[in-house]
C-alpha cells in the first residue's frame, strides 16, 4: 500500500489511517495465532545481552511481521525488538514487539501480547495491542478513538486513590527513583503487577487507574501514547514528557495523572 503525501507534510488521517489501522489489527491477530501454536509447549529460550529472554516464536513472528509490513508499506521504516531497525529514519516508522511479556509466554502464563505501532516523525499515530491467550485486542489511531474488541473504550473516572487499582512494574526501582511514591501507594485500594502490556491495557479499558514502569524500551512503549490518549487517559515518561524514546512509562486516567506526575518528580 503506497501512501500519498499528506497536505502540508501532516500525518495521514481519516479513512486512510482507518484502513492502515484495520491492516495492523489483522496482522496482530495473525501474529497472535502464530504465538498460540507454540504457547504452553516446550521451545528453546535464549538470553540476550540485556538478560531478557527470546524464544523461537519471538524471532519467527517478528520476521513475518517485517515481511508483511515491507510488502504493504515499502516506504516505511521498521524497528523491532529482535532485529533492530530498517529505514529507521523514515517519515513513517513501524515499531514492533513480537511478544511483549516473553517471560510470561515462555512459562505458559497468558498475559503476553503482540504490539504494533506506527509513528510519524517519532510520534505514534496508531497502536495495537493483541493478547491472544486472553482474546483481547485494544486498537487506536489519532482522531479515531480507542476500541477494545471492536467496541469503544475509555479509561476509568475514579478520582479517589482509596478506590484505585495501581500497577507498578519494577516496584523497587520505581520507589528508588521517586521516594514520594511509597506514601501515595499506601493510600490506594490495591497495588498489583500483572506485567508488561497487560497492565497498560487494563488502564486503557477502565479496569485499572494507573500503570507505571520506570524502565521501558521503545518497542514496549510504542502503542501506548495513542491508545491512552484516544481512550481519554494520560501517557508520558517519568518526567512528564510525551515521548516513547526516554525509557519509562506513566499511564493513568485523566483524574489521577496530575497529582501522580507531581509526586513522581518530587
Amino acid at each position: 500500500m503506497m501512501m500519498p503525501m499528506s497536505p502540508a507534510n501532516l500525518p495521514i488521517t481519516g479513512q486512510l489511517l482507518a484502513d492502515v489501522l484495520e491492516q495492523a489489527e489483522s496482522l496482530a491477530r495473525a501474529a497472535g495465532a502464530m504465538a498460540m501454536q507454540r504457547f504452553g509447549r516446550a521451545q528453546r529460550v535464549d538470553w540476550k545481552p540485556d538478560a531478557s529472554p527470546v524464544t523461537e516464536s519471538d524471532l519467527l513472528i517478528e520476521a513475518w511481521l517485517r515481511q508483511e509490513l515491507s510488502a504493504r508499506f515499502p516506504q516505511h521504516g521498521i524497528l523491532g525488538e529482535e532485529s533492530g531497525g530498517a529505514q529507521a529514519d523514515a517519515e513513517y516508522l513501524w515499531i514492533l514487539d513480537p511478544i511483549d511479556g516473553t517471560r510470561s509466554y515462555a512459562r505458559g502464563i497468558p498475559i503476553f501480547g503482540i504490539q504494533l505501532a506506527l509513528a510519524w516523525h517519532g510520534k505514534p499515530i496508531l497502536g495495537v495491542i493483541h493478547l491472544p491467550a486472553l482474546g483481547e485486542t485494544v486498537a487506536a489511531a489519532s482522531g479515531l478513538g480507542c476500541r477494545f474488541n471492536g467496541e469503544p473504550c475509555r479509561v476509568s473516572e475514579i478520582r479517589d486513590p482509596a478506590r484505585a487499582l495501581v500497577m507498578v512494574h519494577e516496584r523497587d526501582l520505581a520507589r528508588a527513583r521517586s521516594p514520594a511514591l511509597q506514601s501515595w501507594l499506601e493510600q490506594i485500594q490495591i497495588e498489583r503487577n500483572w506485567g508488561d502490556c497487560y497492565s497498560f491495557v487494563l488502564v486503557a479499558t477502565g479496569r485499572a487507574e494507573v500503570a507505571l514502569d520506570p524502565r521501558m524500551q521503545v518497542w514496549d512503549n510504542g502503542p501506548l501514547p495513542v491508545i491512552l490518549r484516544e481512550a481519554g487517559g494520560h501517557f508520558s515518561d517519568w518526567q512528564g514528557a510525551d515521548t516513547i524514546w526516554t525509557g519509562s512509562a506513566v499511564t493513568a486516567n485523566a483524574y489521577m495523572a496530575p497529582a501522580l506526575l507531581e509526586l513522581l518528580q518530587s
